[in-house]
């Protein structure tokens, strides 16, 4: 039995300096997932603030490891022993505030460099036990991203409508 996964990050701005993540975890594997743990790898922990308000889907519990920066960073663990997120599953409900900007979230780790904050890992049971997989958690595009995507397609569609009936009435 193989262990996969990807997460899903959404990002809302709380104020001038104040982020809310919002994770989606999706389990692609065979197996299931009883452990999260957000910006973590063993021993590392990559969030350069403490992470508030952490947010838990129902038969979950969480948990704030690592340590301070500047010789370690902060992680969040997740962790289920009665509702395992199911293969082909997806489950929302991981949240947390921080005064990291999605810049720095989404970018490499200051404390320890050339890994991506947002490195996580994932067990088939509780931390430590069972298969193991480890991935990057990347950001859902905002709508107003999506929104420019679209009239961005709608403009080259009507340019090469133009551009097609100019070349007809020739």
């Amino acid at each position: 039995m193989a262990i996969m996964a990807f997460a899903s990050v959404a990002v809302d701005p709380l104020g001038p300096s104040l982020w809310q993540y919002s994770i989606t975890l999706h389990d692609t594997g065979t197996t299931p997932i009883g452990t999260f743990w957000f910006s973590w790898v063993p021993g590392e922990g990559f969030l350069a603030s403490l992470p508030s308000s952490i947010e838990s889907p129902a038969g979950w519990a969480d948990m704030i490891t690592n340590g301070a920066p500047p010789s370690d960073g902060y992680s969040i663990q997740w962790t289920s022993s009665s509702s395992p997120l199911m293969p082909s599953a997806s489950l929302k409900g991981f949240s947390f505030e921080s005064s990291e900007a999605p810049s720095s979230v989404f970018g490499d780790s200051v404390i320890h460099p050339g890994t991506p904050v947002s490195t996580s890992t994932v067990y088939s049971g509780a931390p430590f036990v069972g298969s193991v997989f480890q991935f990057v958690a990347t950001p859902v595009p905002e709508p107003s991203a999506w929104a420019m995507l679209l009239v961005g397609f709608v403009a080259l569609g009507f340019l090469g409508f133009r551009r097609n009936r100019a070349q007809r009435s020739a």
